[in-house]
């Protein structure tokens, strides 16, 4: 099944509330899931830059729009001498999901690392120690 995956986008938030959320819901996949980190360097800088929040920050104020599942690896993408922007690729933790969401379309609920996280936008997902 097709499944749209936001992997550390560098997009400002208030930009993608207003205008590409209604692009997601317009499609058909099953599963919308974004994947942020506030170990994420480039898009820290971004949002110094832009003076907007990035969607692909991650933390306690990660980004929450229904019907995306917001997924904040901040605790298990803290490179000592990196970037941390490529962690959806480079760590196993989050490879490992990525494989579960997309071969089996499993609900953040049924994947064995995540646990739901209240954070100041609303409930999110959190990779597990």
């Amino acid at each position: 099944m097709p499944q749209i995956v936001l992997a550390s986008p560098d997009v400002g938030e208030e930009e993608f509330r207003q205008r590409w959320i209604y692009e997601l819901k317009s499609t058909t996949a099953p599963r919308y899931t974004l994947y942020a980190s506030r170990q994420d360097l480039p898009v820290a800088l971004s949002s110094w830059l832009h003076g907007e929040r990035r969607l692909g920050a991650g933390g306690k104020d990660i980004s929450v729009m229904p019907p995306m599942d917001s997924v904040d690896a901040s605790g298990i993408t803290k490179e000592w001498f990196g970037l941390s922007h490529s962690y959806f690729g480079d760590n196993s933790t989050v490879m490992n999901d990525l494989f579960v969401l997309i071969h089996h379309n499993a609900a953040p609920s049924k994947r064995p690392r995540l646990r739901r996280v209240q954070g100041s936008q609303g409930d999110y997902w959190e990779f597990r120690r």
